[in-house]
């Protein structure tokens, strides 16, 4: 019974432990009032086509232009100039700055440069992070009053490099038979990679690649890798086409439509020595012909013999 009773007492301490929290994080009286910045520039890079490893670099970058925005409350404010207290020799970069006090429920936006000449790179880089994914359990423990950013090497790796694959839809096959051709960690700014050459299937055509994120048509690839893309190959299939556009209905219609004809697209190229049927007019006017006809020749008749006589 007292084990019970422990039990429930404790059940009961964590709740209304748990219950303060919720209510103190909803009050939101803590602030903060400066942000700490670390960034590893330790960077290791592998460049891949489907597994295999093609290039390896292992380089220190140099990280520069830190700034921070801030927005809390609907505001948003913007802090440059961050003091460097990077300990030396050290290849993780330390950035400090105090700034006007925010809440946990404050959006934070990290922006810089990070610069390579062994690489040939210079890109910028922006990263947004929540104010409470940042704190750990031990800064909520002692009260710590500053907000740490941590963007690690592998982050830093995956700001600079892009991944671009090609794929196809049923209809073809790449020409060395793989399902997928995909280059892995390439580093910003370098040559894209030759497009592979696609061969279609029996009775299908190439509509070209399309964008796999956006659906859209990819006319041109560009000469250098700045994003990632998943470039896909589609194809149509020709007989479907060909059945689409053939199909077709013809009515030829008698001179008082109540006789339809109708002819579909097995028996179109009849329509060439379809002669349609005569009716009482087109009679009539054969008949009318042929009387002036005889007419003219008996008058022409007539005329002759009498000059003759005369």
């Amino acid at each position: 019974m007292r084990k019970l009773v422990r039990v429930c007492s404790v059940i009961l301490f964590l709740l209304i432990f748990q219950l303060n929290f919720v209510d103190a994080k909803k009050i939101n009286i803590r602030k903060y009032n400066n942000i700490r910045v670390y960034i590893d520039g330790q960077v290791s890079i592998d460049t891949q086509i489907n597994g295999a490893s093609q290039d390896y670099n292992n380089v220190v970058v140099d990280i520069s232009d830190i700034s921070v925005e801030i927005e809390d409350n609907n505001q948003k404010k913007i802090y440059t100039n961050f003091n460097e207290q990077t300990q030396q020799g050290s290849v993780v970069k330390k950035y400090y700055k105090d700034v006007d006090p925010f809440s946990e429920d404050a959006i934070l936006t990290v922006n810089g440069k990070i610069k390579s000449e062994e690489l040939n790179l210079n890109v910028t880089f922006s990263k947004m992070y929540l104010v409470e994914d940042l704190l750990t359990i031990i800064d909520s423990i002692i009260n710590y009053d500053g907000c740490n950013i941590r963007i690690t090497s592998e982050e830093v790796k995956n700001i600079i490099t892009y991944d671009v694959v090609f794929k196809t839809e049923e209809g073809g096959k790449f020409s060395d038979g793989l399902e997928y051709i995909e280059h892995v960690n390439i580093i910003s700014g370098e040559k894209y990679p030759n497009i592979p050459e696609v061969i279609s299937n029996q009775n299908y055509k190439f509509l070209g690649w399309y964008d796999e994120e956006t659906g859209l048509k990819i006319n041109e690839f560009p000469s250098k890798v700045t994003k990632d893309l998943t470039a896909v190959a589609k194809w149509k299939l020709i007989e479907q086409e060909e059945n689409l556009d053939t199909i077709e209905t013809v009515a030829i219609a008698s001179s008082d439509d109540k006789n339809i004809i109708v002819l579909d697209n097995n028996n179109l190229q009849a329509l060439d020595s379809y002669t349609p049927p005569r009716t009482a007019v087109d009679n009539n006017m054969t008949l009318l012909i042929v009387f002036f006809i005889i007419s003219s020749t008996v008058t022409i008749g007539l005329g002759c013999k009498i000059l003759r006589q005369d």
